[in-house]
């Protein structure tokens, strides 16, 4: 089937005769810089030393994924799934990456900001504004005690 694979500019940058996105995507895995693949089921792909610089894998399926020395600077792992890939010698990638559904919105940790709904900050900023932007963006008294959960679990993750 013809597959076409866009940077996030929306410009193709891989277009051919494939059997799947992952098919693509193994053959081509040093052009993928910038690569929108949101959503993307790379399930066992192998992706070894591929450019994944500023690529969005947000939401994507990366089980098992061989991603070893795959450069990852930038990239958008937002709610992707990576159980059982494996990431030794990956590039620019910080361990560990968390991710959680909260009742209000979903709270994503890596590199050292944690992200809650649209707000990324530092765990230090969160630990001494998590009140203030909870209200500020209608939080319930009972959310804003349950984030400062996540918050403070994050930060001792952290502290290992």
């Amino acid at each position: 089937m013809l597959i076409e694979i866009k940077n996030r500019q929306g410009e193709i940058i891989i277009t051919g005769e494939y059997e799947s996105v992952k098919d693509a995507c193994e053959k081509k895995r040093a052009y993928l810089h910038g690569a929108y693949l949101r959503g993307a089921d790379l399930s066992e792909a192998y992706l070894r030393g591929a450019d994944l610089r500023g690529a969005d894998l947000s939401e994507a399926y990366l089980r098992g994924a061989d991603l070893r020395g795959a450069n990852l600077h930038g990239a958008n792992l937002h709610g992707a799934y990576l159980g059982g890939a494996y990431l030794g010698g990956a590039k620019n990638i910080s361990l560990p990456i968390i991710n959680i559904s909260g009742t209000q919105h979903s709270i994503f940790y890596m590199d050292g900001k944690i992200r809650i709904g649209c707000v990324e900050k530092t765990i230090p900023e969160w630990l001494l504004e998590y009140e203030k932007i909870g209200k500020e963006n209608k939080y319930t008294d009972e959310q804003i005690k349950e984030y400062k959960k996540y918050i403070d679990m994050i930060a001792m993750l952290e502290k290992r």
